[in-house]
């Protein structure tokens, strides 16, 4: 950081750098940091008590330290109960037993102690397990058919069963199995659709050889099922079996509703889930996601079952995360700024941008990887920053530390430092400054640029732009431009085009012979208070006419209000005003001019006798 030196006033410009992940200590006050992953616990409703359903770590945000978390609600504490591992680590662990067919699905609730405590919810999802066994209904089951019936002929379509399981799991298949007699000869004289149970003969009867046939009737409810879920987290492969050990089919595999659409694909045979296309965290869709893809995986076995019983389906959600990676630099709003500030501004003052600009840093990463640390490199320790750290996006605001510093006449230093990775003679850096105009100066060895002069004056030259130059020992040369700005002071004072205005006025008129403007100019920085002038009458002669007069304080237009009476005034014809122009600076500067107006008398007054008769005595013969 460097300031710029004027008369009473700087200008500095404003070098900032971010750090990722710096391990400086924030003052603010923060929530807890808690990282449970995904909020969701998903658990077969199977599942034995003391399983650890999640486990999740809570630290203090600035000190990194363990806190206490804690279970809330009557709800929670009946499905689960808190253990606490080594460092930041916790466990939720099941407490009780579940079931399914009871509740689908809970809210468990926690809180996570601190100055400002944070609570949290996770949501459970209990999984059915294939538990319940399926029930005949009407049994036991009877069935005659004549000796001479012949192959296909159906024997009997009764068989009913049932099974509360949810989804597949609540699909039934039959079988038979011979039940108290040899399978010599009868094992294969019935058949049974897998699917409808419906009873057909397969072979020739004969009743004077078999008259009764004892057969088990088997219900399997079994159909396809994964054999690792859930599938949350980084996904590589998934697998499914058809649940029908002895007649196991072929299972392809598909996605329905992804949540990612074009990201991910899914192999048809082998179930294994790929990368489709290039993944970028930090832009939609899944910066909009919080990197969290879910899909619907369905997986369905291929049979030769009636087209009209359907085909045997399992299906199972997939939750792909999609980790953020550092790839992305802090940025800031602009590469240089500049503000002004008045000298000895006290201690806590906010340094304020030119033209109301604001300084902003960014980081498009997620999560730890988007903490940005900033550090201000002012070599002087008079300006510290109002906040260190920002959290994906966020303002930067500078405020005065040492108000002692901020002293115009104090001669100001701005420092330079190259980097040289060479070593030896070839890693000596010197440094030369080209176009200081004999004001600046630079240390050849430190860097340091210094004023030459405290004569630098605004309205001769208010900009100065030089370039440094950092060579090294083998004569490479680097360069680096410095700009200083001379900020305006108001020590110019305001100075009327003329020192007189002349003006004609003949009594009784109230418009002037010709139009009088007046105009005054300032020195000072254009469009600046410190160069808008308005003007004022400031007194007359003789005294008392200002107010027939009227004077635009910002055009300088002088016109006649109220008409005179030059047989009333008594002055030798001429009438004269001052007149002020004053500027508008913290500390207003002024400078006045006179206006002579010259009054013409207007013949409109009859003669008059001083007396109404007059007599006098004359001689007779008194000669003519």
């Amino acid at each position: 950081m460097y300031r710029d030196v004027t008369d009473t006033r700087c200008v500095w410009w404003v070098i900032a750098a971010a750090v990722l992940c710096s391990p400086q200590v924030a003052t603010e006050d923060f929530p807890p940091d808690v990282n449970y992953g995904i909020p969701y616990i998903s658990v077969n409703e199977s599942a034995p008590v003391g399983t650890v359903l999640k486990t999740f770590t809570a630290e203090n945000h600035n000190t990194h330290t363990p806190v206490n978390v804690t279970t809330t609600g009557q709800n929670t504490d009946n499905y689960v109960y808190l253990r606490q591992g080594a460092g930041t680590r916790w466990d939720i662990v099941l407490k009780t037993t579940l079931d399914y067919e009871a509740v689908k699905r809970t809210t468990l609730s926690f809180r996570a102690e601190g100055q400002l405590p944070l609570e949290f919810t996770i949501q459970m999802y209990i999984r059915d397990v294939n538990d319940v066994h399926p029930q005949f209904k009407d049994v036991p089951y009877n069935a005659r058919v004549n000796e001479s019936a012949p192959d296909g002929t159906i024997v009997f379509t009764g068989i009913k069963s049932e099974d509360p399981d949810d989804g597949q799991g609540g699909v039934v298949t039959y079988s038979l199995v011979l039940a108290m007699q040899s399978s010599s000869g009868v094992a294969d004289v019935f058949s049974i659709d897998q699917h409808s149970g419906v009873v057909t003969l397969n072979g020739a009867l004969d009743y004077e050889t078999t008259t009764i046939y004892h057969y088990l009737v088997v219900a399997t409810d079994s159909p396809p099922y994964f054999t690792n879920p859930p599938y949350i987290g980084s996904v590589n492969e998934m697998k499914a079996l058809d649940g029908d050990r002895a007649v196991s089919n072929r299972v392809v595999y598909n996605i329905t509703s992804p949540d990612c659409q074009g990201l991910f694909q899914i192999s048809d045979t082998s179930g294994e889930i790929s990368v489709a296309s290039r993944l970028d965290r930090d832009r939609p869709p899944l910066s909009t996601r919080n990197g969290l893809c879910t899909a619907t995986v369905e997986a369905t076995e291929l049979d030769d079952h009636p087209p009209q019983l359907g085909q045997f389906t399992a299906s199972q959600q997939v939750t792909i995360t999609v980790n953020d990676v550092n790839d992305n630099r802090p940025r800031f709003s602009g590469t240089s700024f500049s503000a002004g500030i008045d000298e000895n501004s006290p201690a806590g003052t906010a340094l304020v941008l030119e033209n109301g600009n604001q300084i902003s840093v960014s980081d498009a990463d997620q999560g730890i990887n988007s903490e940005i640390t900033l550090a201000l490199h002012d070599t002087t320790n008079t300006f510290e920053l109002m906040s260190t750290k920002v959290q994906s996006s966020g303002l930067v605001s500078i405020r005065v530390k040492n108000s002692t510093s901020l002293d115009f006449e104090t001669i100001e230093t701005i420092n330079f430092t190259a980097i040289d990775h060479d070593s030896g003679d070839y890693g000596r850096i010197t440094y030369t400054l080209q176009n200081a105009r004999n004001t600046f100066a630079i240390d050849q060895s430190s860097g340091v640029v210094t004023t030459t002069t405290d004569q630098t004056d605004r309205e001769t030259m208010d900009t100065y732009n030089m370039l440094v130059l950092a060579t090294d020992g083998g004569g490479r040369v680097q360069t680096v431009p410095l700009i200083i700005t001379i900020d305006d002071v108001n020590d110019n004072r305001p100075v009327f085009t003329q020192d007189q205005y002349d003006a004609v006025l003949n009594e009784g008129d109230t418009t002037f012979n010709r139009p009088l403007t007046l105009q005054a100019t300032d020195g000072d920085a254009p469009g600046s208070p410190n160069s808008n002038v308005s003007f004022r009458m400031v007194s007359s002669s003789p005294a008392g006419l200002l107010r027939n007069f009227y004077l635009d304080s910002i055009n300088g237009h002088l016109t006649v209000k109220t008409a005179l009476d030059y047989d009333t005034l008594n002055f030798q014809g001429t009438v004269r005003l001052v007149v002020e122009a004053r500027d508008h600076g913290t500390t207003p500067l002024s400078s006045t001019a006179t206006v002579e107006i010259v009054l013409n008398d207007v013949n409109d007054n009859s003669p008059a006798f001083s007396m109404s008769s007059h007599s006098k005595q004359i001689r007779e013969g008194t000669p003519i």
